[in-house]
Formats: structure tokens, sequence, C-alpha cells
């Protein structure tokens, strides 16, 4: 007569980015490199990547996909020599990644992201000089790349919100 077993299954995960809804929210889930989104309410002790994936709550990946987009990440760090803080992946034709002090609009991640991410390289002596007055650089574009100055640099903006803050005190 056969005597039952128990068979035990291990599925190891690598865990690659945090996911949240909205970047006002702590993460909600955690992107294995396999895709599978891991929600840290089941999982409360896994491992969070420092950086953050945002999109909606429907939002599906491939390995494929999370290969794709960490070549990505790994190629904007490279060359800045900062980490990727977020990407915002809530409007699939409008991805924006923070990137340090440098926040970059992707546009559509199609077949000629690659190309206009390096792009990044040419640009990093102009723009080192005035991150304070750059909301964003645009690589949407095939042929040029646009930066969407503020008309007060970010610096005046967090003194006038530090006083702000604390006269409120």
């Amino acid at each position: 007569m056969p005597h039952p077993r128990l068979v035990v299954e291990v599925l190891e995960e690598f865990p690659w980015a945090s996911f949240s809804t909205d970047p006002k929210l702590p993460p909600q889930s955690v992107i294995a490199q396999s895709g599978r989104f891991i929600p840290l309410s089941d999982f409360p002790a896994v491992v969070k990547p420092r950086m953050v994936i945002y999109g909606s709550s429907n939002l599906k990946m491939t390995a494929h996909e999370v290969t794709q987009w960490a070549s990505w990440a790994n190629y904007i760090a490279e060359q800045t020599g900062r980490p990727v803080d977020f990407i915002d992946l809530r409007e699939p034709f409008d991805v924006h990644v923070q990137n340090g002090d440098l926040h970059f609009k992707l546009g559509m991640p199609d077949t000629t992201l690659t190309r206009r991410l390096g792009r990044i390289v040419s640009i990093l002596p102009t723009v080192e000089g005035m991150k304070d007055k750059i909301d964003y650089i645009d690589l949407g574009l095939d042929n040029s790349i646009p930066l969407k100055v503020l008309k007060t640099p970010k610096k005046n903006v967090e003194m006038a919100q530090q006083n702000s803050a604390s006269r409120n005190l």
C-alpha cells in the first residue's frame, strides 16, 4: 500500500522593482523579474527594491518586458551616473522617468527608445549647470531634445515652500 506524502514546490522570485498606482501612495506590490506581481499585503517581508514603477492597477508585465525596462533603466543610469528612482507607466504613450535630480519624458516606449536614450550623454554637459531650472528633458522626439524650462527655479520654489511651512507652525 502506498504511503501518502507531501510534495512542496518552492517558487523562487527575484524582486526587480516596487510597484505603486500613485506617487503619493507607498508601494503595494513588488514586481519580480518574471513579471509576477507580489502583493506586499500577503508578503510584507519581501525585499522592496528602491526603483518604483507607477502604473494602473491592472498593469501586467511579462518577463521580456521586465528585462527590456531593466535594460533601459540601466542604460539611463550608466549615462547619468545616477540610479533611476521611478518609471511612470500610468500613461502608456507618455512615459516619464525620474533619475536623481533629472526628469525625463520618454514619450512612447517603441523600437526607437534605445536610440533616443543614447542622446542623454550628449546633453548632460549642457543640462548639469541648469538642473534647478529644468522641469523635464523631452526624449520623445526623434530629431530634437526640447527642455521644459521652469519660470521659477526649483531652489526658489523649495525655499518659498519651506518659508510658508515655517510661518504656519
